[in-house]
């Protein structure tokens, strides 16, 4: 993740900041986990409960402008893979924008800038452009007209981040060999780069809403340009569209599972019957659905892949994943890991250190419940994306035979 003081370094140069994009994707998110012996409990707690409140209330903002038409609704669905905006919307004749939801991820379709309604002054104070939004996306089809550069380069005077998106590749290139492909990518850079002032070099990405493709190098660019518990939020969170992307998005849920059972362990609310452990169930329920959605697996879809799936192993995974997003789920699925796993270590440690090892044993079955549940989504998650890809892959090759 950057660093606050590599942001300001960076701040006023999006190109730096994507060119650094693929490093820091591959750096690793570092959890320190709970060691019962290396401070006392109430400062494990606070500790732990300041780093998870951060995580919940992290927030990613995206705001895209561009002209009606270009594909702005689509984008924002892509981005989440869910259906959350309305494909077909006009929003450069209105006052209103339009503000989308998904798992910490506000992304915004702005008015079109260059609406009679609003002075360039009143633009920026009525949709609070330079308090609100953590990144820009300029999406635009055919061409991209003056208005948008004119808000690129007011935003960036601010050092606010941009992103220029050339949407519906698929319709512009799919009957062309690589080569022409190639060819047709460098005039629509050099037709951006004629409008940019002397040395800029703003951000492009190629991208079809209706295959997919360039979403996995559009997704990994703004996941570049946060820092700290925003970068987490959304890569939890996004749409994964390559297995690089799902395996990061795995690696951050397996850490923030460790945060999450050391908590809800040491809150000790909830006594599981039958064991000799308490747990915060309330807090597990939360993490459970955030993942869930984090991996995408909305119960419409679960349904929808079960009934085709004949492997017996896949479809209990299915049920598991929909189970334990319940009170009743959840605590089965710690009984089920405490008798698998957990037994031999509460006898193990309780007898000799007492209150602290309660904990890490209530430690010990959250953890592993929550690797459960990361895994089976990870799987499940998986599989669709394979048929995803494979799908993406049998378009391309049936456009460039036709």
């Amino acid at each position: 993740m950057l660093t606050k003081d590599a942001a300001l370094r960076v701040k006023s140069d999006p190109v730096k900041i994507v060119k650094t994009g693929a490093n820091l994707f591959q750096r690793k998110f570092v959890v320190r986990k709970l060691e019962p012996n290396s401070m006392s409990l109430t400062d494990d707690a606070a500790r732990l409960k300041v780093e998870v409140q951060e995580f919940m209330d992290a927030k990613v903002k995206v705001a895209l402008f561009g002209r009606s038409g270009a594909g702005k609704s689509s984008v924002i669905n892509r981005l989440t893979g869910q259906k959350l905006a309305t494909v077909g919307v006009r929003t450069d004749t209105t006052r209103e924008v339009g503000m989308y939801e998904w798992n910490g991820i506000i992304l915004t379709d702005l008015p079109g800038y260059s609406t009679s309604l609003y002075s360039s002054a009143a633009y920026f104070n009525e949709f609070s452009i330079l308090s609100e939004y953590d990144v820009f996306l300029c999406v635009f089809d055919n061409r991209i007209y003056e208005d948008d550069i004119a808000f690129y380069h007011e935003l960036k005077k601010s050092g606010k981040i941009s992103l220029f998106v050339r949407n519906k590749i698929d319709t512009l290139w799919s009957h062309d060999s690589d080569q022409m492909k190639e060819e047709m990518q460098d005039e629509i850079r050099l037709d951006l780069q004629s409008q940019m002032h002397e040395g800029e070099q703003p951000p492009l990405y190629f991208v079809s809403c209706r295959t997919g493709e360039g979403f996995d190098e559009l997704q990994k660019a703004v996941f570049a340009c946060l820092t700290d518990y925003k970068q987490q939020r959304y890569l939890i969170s996004a749409k994964a569209y390559s297995r690089e992307f799902l395996d990061k998005k795995k690696a951050l849920a397996d850490k923030v599972v460790g945060k999450f059972a050391g908590l809800a362990a040491l809150n000790g609310i909830n006594p599981i019957p039958g064991l000799d452990v308490a747990v915060d169930i309330g807090l597990l329920l939360k993490l459970f659905n955030d993942l869930k959605k984090g991996f995408g697996l909305e119960d419409g879809l679960l349904t929808k892949y079960q009934q085709v799936m004949n492997n017996p192993q896949q479809t209990a995974m299915i049920e598991n994943i929909i189970k334990f997003v319940t009170k009743e789920g959840v605590i089965s699925l710690i009984k089920s890991i405490s008798k698998r796993e957990g037994s031999k270590l509460i006898a193990k440690f309780i007898p000799f250190v007492g209150q602290a090892v309660a904990a890490t044993a209530g430690y010990l079955i959250t953890s592993n419940a929550g690797k459960r549940y990361v895994d089976d989504c990870y799987t499940v998650a998986q599989l669709i994306l394979e048929q995803e890809l494979a799908v993406r892959k049998e378009q391309q090759m049936s456009e460039e035979m036709s």
